[in-house]
This record gives structure tokens, sequence and C-alpha cells, in this order.
């Protein structure tokens, strides 16, 4: 029983499908994993009160937590009035 055309020529004409199947459940991954790394981030600082009203970005020992606040608004703003 022939099954006409081996799997082998069928790999050599659908490599770039093949490729391009391989790049975009990469690229699925890779997005839905860094999309669920924001949110626990954003979730940590939201209970943590980093970027809350109340005026303070965080204590003053940690600068690191205080670009956290000015990088969300940046974020947030980019195109709005800008160029």
């Amino acid at each position: 029983m022939s099954f006409g055309i081996s799997v082998r020529k069928q790999i050599q004409r659908n490599i770039v499908a093949l490729v391009s199947l391989t790049v975009a459940v990469t690229s699925l991954g890779y997005n839905t994993w860094r999309n669920e790394v924001i949110e626990y981030d954003r979730q940590r600082e939201s209970a943590d009160g980093v970027g809350s009203c109340s005026g303070s970005q965080g204590p003053v020992d940690n600068p690191g937590r205080q670009s956290v606040g000015i990088r969300r608004y940046f974020d947030d703003n980019v195109g709005i009035g800008m160029g």
C-alpha cells in the first residue's frame, strides 16, 4: 500500500509552513508567559501600595520601586501629546 509522497518529501515541500508554525506557537507561549508575569507583578505592586494615590512612591531606601510608578505612568501615556 503506497501513499505516494514520502514523509521526507512532504517536510521538504512544507518547511516554510513548519517553521512559521513553530515561530507562531513559540511566540504565543512566550507572550502568554510574559503577560502572566506582568499581571503577577502588577498585583503584587497593588498589594504593596505602589502606584496608589496615597502620594508615596515607595520607600526612599529602594529607588528601584520608585521607578516602577514612573515607568507605569509613561507606558500608559505613550503617544498622548508627543511629537
